[in-house]
């Protein structure tokens, strides 16, 4: 009996689902392939090599990286950052004024 899920009697970690869902957090949610990889508990490592292997999974993850960004989400990333880089100054003045 063959399983589809399985290679080499181990169960697959990145199965068609989470496939799916990584083309989409880096295609609609701007998430780099390791930061997509990471938020579905995968390694860059296996997602690499199924990618060497499924050539339609490559594509689709090119395809996704290829995506403009939303010009909204990238304001809203970089204020992000500066905010936390102006509290982090803010801490550092209190602590050499204390």
């Amino acid at each position: 009996m063959i399983l589809q899920n399985h290679i080499r009697g181990r169960r697959r970690v990145l199965d068609e689902a989470k496939k799916a869902r990584l083309c989409e957090l880096i295609d609609q949610e701007s998430y780099s392939v390791e930061q997509a990889a990471e938020s579905l508990d995968v390694s860059l490592r296996t997602v690499q090599r199924e990618r060497r292997y499924d050539q339609d999974f490559d594509h689709e993850v090119r395809l996704a990286l290829q995506q403009s960004p939303d010009p909204l989400e990238l304001m809203e990333h970089a204020a992000e950052k500066k905010a936390k880089a102006a509290r982090k100054r803010a801490q550092a003045q209190r602590r050499r004024a204390a």
